[in-house]
């Protein structure tokens, strides 16, 4: 009987809350003026016009070419506004950037990043004070600069494993990226000292796949609790994260006091752990910060730069096998260069620069940037943004955008230079790292470890497809997921052309 009752009770409750739920938005939306949008159905939304087996930033694309730049989704619980225009994007990230700066809460985000207190998520003074701590202290060009050595000794283990196998057998380059890039980010962060690196590492894929998803909790907050097998995921996950930065975190701290003890505190290593903890201890934050805010830091940092630098490599690489002609072109460069100066300048290599900015554009590696949340009321381009609405930039759609690019799905890195475009965050057209308030504080860093990267390949190897494979045969499918990385692994066999440096 007691079963029963509950169950009834329970019924009646979610009858009553979804009742609620569409009231609510028959008010809401009776009012005029609210950007366009596909039909709705009840209680979903506009969700089943995201199923048809498209991936997210595809769908919204047709959406928006249906329905226009400035776009209203409902989904479930929540609006959705989709920007897929140079003009609204400046709007959003420029224009009212003070107003639509903030991040919406997302569960993941909340649990595993430690209250959302990163640099993704947060929020207000204190996202302020970590975004300050970002631009003056982990990312300076100084900072950058003085990895130049972490950076250098990967790649060259890199070229060396490479030719081993010169002219034999092909190559994982999709992997082999991914595990530089996750080589340089782990030293840059934790000084090389990471016991749990492999647990660590399956931990942050887990995570970003979490942060792919739709969830009930982000999508319905009403029925969040009903997400009972959700939540016990994630706070699983948290547990075993939590578990290997608190031993990374120990363990600087117990060097930091040795080194004290023996008055060497100035040869304290500075890897970005060793530098948030000494901005911890000078004490003179508005906002201070606690270990938990440092660990948070540290995890944003990582799912931030590791796919995304790997995943910028591989599209580069792509690309250049299908062309041959441009990958000809960016060595011929690179070589010359190196005859000239051994230690030549990658920032110096303005084709290679031209490639770069070509993969980001057809390639960005995230290609919805992090939505937003709208403060209060607003209008973008004449419509009207309802408060707590989350806003989305489909920044793969800008960079394909035939308004903005001629032929825009070729690669054609030549036509960077007649337009004095890039991606700092001044031309909304093309804005793969963001733009405004939000626009990503780790740019320097992680397109730095791109550069190097890909000079280091072109100019050591040449490169060609295994099993007489043509280039019109290479697939440039993408995965689903937060990071838009290649479905299928590149596999490249190299052949070494110019001789490695003895290391």
């Amino acid at each position: 009987m007691d079963q029963s009752l509950y169950f009834l009770t329970s019924l009646l409750l979610l009858f009553l809350l979804f009742i609620r739920f569409l009231r609510k938005q028959a008010t809401q939306y009776s009012k005029s003026n609210l950007p366009p949008g596909p039909q709705t159905l009840p209680f979903i939304g506009s969700l089943h016009h995201l199923a048809t087996g498209s991936l997210p930033h595809h769908a919204l694309r047709d959406l928006a070419r249906l329905y226009g730049p400035v776009m209203l989704l409902r989904a479930g619980q929540t609006d959705l506004v989709v920007i897929t225009s140079r003009e609204a994007a400046k709007e959003v990230m420029q224009t009212q950037d003070a107003n639509l700066a903030n991040r919406p809460a997302i569960y993941v985000a909340k649990v595993l990043m430690y209250g959302s207190t990163g640099i993704i998520f947060s929020d207000g003074p204190y996202w302020r004070e970590v975004r300050r701590i970002c631009t003056n202290e982990l990312f300076t060009p100084k900072r950058v600069k003085s990895f130049s050595s972490i950076r250098r000794e990967e790649i060259n283990s890199l070229l060396k494993s490479f030719r081993l196998v010169s002219g034999k057998s092909p190559v994982n380059l999709s992997a082999r990226t991914c595990e530089l890039s996750n080589n340089i980010i782990i030293s840059a962060a934790f000084g090389g000292k990471c016991k749990m690196r492999g647990m660590f590492l399956e931990i942050l894929r887990e995570i970003l796949e979490l942060l792919s998803g739709f969830h009930l909790s982000d999508l319905f907050p009403s029925f969040s609790w009903l997400d009972v097998k959700m939540r016990r995921r994630v706070a699983r996950l948290h547990s075993k994260m939590d578990l290997v930065l608190e031993e990374i975190v120990q363990e600087h701290l117990k060097n930091r006091q040795q080194q004290k003890k023996r008055g060497e505190e100035d040869q304290i290593e500075c890897d970005f752990v060793d530098v948030l903890i000494n901005v911890k201890e000078r004490g003179d934050l508005e906002v201070p910060i606690t270990m938990d805010n440092i660990k948070a830091v540290i995890l944003d940092v990582f799912l931030a730069g590791t796919e995304t630098s790997a995943t910028t490599i591989t599209w580069a690489m792509t690309e250049l096998i299908k062309h041959p002609e441009i990958m000809a072109k960016a060595q011929t460069e690179i070589r010359q260069a190196a005859s000239d100066n051994a230690n030549f300048d990658e920032n110096t290599l303005s084709y290679l620069q031209l490639v770069i900015k070509e993969t980001l554009r057809l390639h960005p590696p995230g290609p919805l940037l992090a939505p937003r949340l709208c403060k209060e009321s607003c209008q973008v381009l004449g419509y009207t943004i309802p408060s707590g609405a989350r806003i989305v930039i489909n920044g793969w759609a800008l960079g394909r955008n035939p308004d903005y690019w001629s032929d825009p799905n070729e690669f054609k890195p030549e036509r960077f230079e007649t337009h004095a475009i890039d991606f700092k965050g001044n031309n909304f057209e093309f804005v793969p790292f963001g733009a405004g308030r939000r626009i990503c504080p780790g740019l320097k860093f992680g397109v730095t470890v791109v550069e190097e990267a890909l000079a280091s390949l072109l100019l050591h190897f040449d490169w060609k497809l295994p099993d007489g494979m043509k280039p019109e045969d290479v697939d440039v499918t993408e995965a689903f997921g937060l990071v838009a990385a290649k479905k299928e692994p590149l596999y490249l066999v190299p052949i070494l052309r110019v001789p490695l440096p003895d290391f």
